[in-house]
């Protein structure tokens, strides 16, 4: 149910998208192509469509002179695989095609900006802009947390109130146990959001 749903609206937004560009509506265009890569899913193909529909996007803006809009049709590519990136990264080769050619790009406009070589200048950039994949061992911490927070919950609010002697004490030795755990299932969660 969950792959349909998703492949359904990235299936919507592709041709809501390709509606715009056949009306010559490029930013419109690039904008639901960039939904619809965002919808991602294994096996869905309006991704790989989404993803010729923006470079053509950015062909046309090059061809034009318009380098922005070249640009942003390169980056939503870049953006909606990096997106859906885990344990591998989709679209490895589209990433690197949309790396050289947002190099280009950069260079081009800088340097008619400025009047000068802009290496340096580009490659930092484009650095930044590439960020640091997910570490899949505080990946880990973050969901053994988040599913020992969520089962410590659970585990307290199913305690039934203790009986006999004790009667009507919530505070009970387990429920004590239950919520230490809890505690500590949380800090781990919060730990390994802050570093994955």
């Amino acid at each position: 149910m969950v792959w349909a749903r998703v492949f359904y609206g990235s299936m919507r937004a592709y041709q809501k998208g390709d509606s715009y560009l056949k009306g010559g509506r490029h930013i419109e265009a690039v904008t639901f192509f960039d939904r619809s890569m965002h919808w991602y899913a294994p096996l869905n193909p309006y991704v790989r469509k989404s993803a010729e529909r923006l470079w053509e996007i950015g062909k046309i803006g090059q061809e034009r002179g318009d380098i922005r809009l070249a640009l942003v049709a390169l980056k939503a590519i870049k953006r909606g695989l990096l997106g859906a990136r885990s344990f591998y990264t989709p679209g490895r080769d589209w990433i690197e095609k949309c790396d050289l050619r947002i190099q280009e790009l950069l260079r081009r406009k800088v340097g008619e900006e400025t009047g000068a070589k802009a290496d340096g200048f580009v490659d930092a950039m484009l650095e930044r802009s590439e960020g640091k994949p997910p570490d899949v061992m505080w990946s880990i911490v973050l969901l053994v947390g988040l599913f020992g927070w969520v089962i410590s919950l659970i585990a307290i609010i199913m305690r039934p109130v203790e009986q006999g002697n004790e009667k009507g004490r919530l505070w009970g030795c387990r429920t004590l146990e239950w919520t230490l755990c809890a505690i500590i299932f949380y800090a781990l969660w919060i730990l390994g959001m802050m570093n994955a």
